[in-house]
């Protein structure tokens, strides 16, 4: 019982505190940001892209593949040939860079991949590490793709941010 109050009440700590919620029903979700973030529509690069400030940032992108099935999830793709084509992306991008971790997970119950990126990239004339949060997953036909960044200096601060954002992201309609 005490852990089930403990549970609860960081959730509603949480929620209270994380005040921006955005939804599409386009493409069948809603993702709650921290309070204060500015989220935007604009880019048409995103369905939907949040920010704390031009160095921490978050955005959703998704494609819709009308060929593919309902069943049909990211678990079919091999893990490894989507590493390939992050670090293809982020050689071409950044000289140096490297994969922290990469792995398997869920995002709503649905199989999701991760992937953890440091590179180095100038911002305000300086060369700044920066970290990358990555996570790729299919439902109902669509390829979501989540990607966060922030400064490495911030780490400590925003690691936990960024998952517990990533975590409210619900499906508006599941199967």
């Amino acid at each position: 019982m005490k852990y089930l109050i403990l549970i609860l009440t960081l959730f509603l700590a949480y929620t209270l505190n994380a005040q921006e919620s955005f939804s599409s029903k386009q493409y069948n979700f809603r993702i709650t940001f921290p309070k204060g973030w500015e989220v935007s529509t604009k880019d048409k690069k995103y369905v939907v892209e949040a920010s704390e400030n031009d160095n921490i940032e978050l955005s959703i992108n998704a494609t819709i593949y009308y060929n593919l099935s309902d069943s049909f999830n990211i678990s079919y793709i091999q893990i490894d040939s989507l590493k390939k084509i992050i670090e293809n992306q982020m050689s071409f991008q950044y000289k140096k860079y490297l994969v922290l971790r990469s792995g398997k997970g869920q995002i709503d119950g649905v199989p999701a991949y991760f992937y953890f990126i440091q590179y180095s990239d100038y911002k305000d004339g300086y060369l700044t590490k920066f970290i990358s949060f990555q996570y790729q997953f299919i439902y109902r036909r669509v390829f979501y793709s989540m990607f966060g960044v922030f400064p490495a200096s911030a780490y400590e601060d925003y690691e936990k941010i960024f998952n517990q954002t990533y975590f409210t992201f619900r499906f508006l309609e599941k199967m």
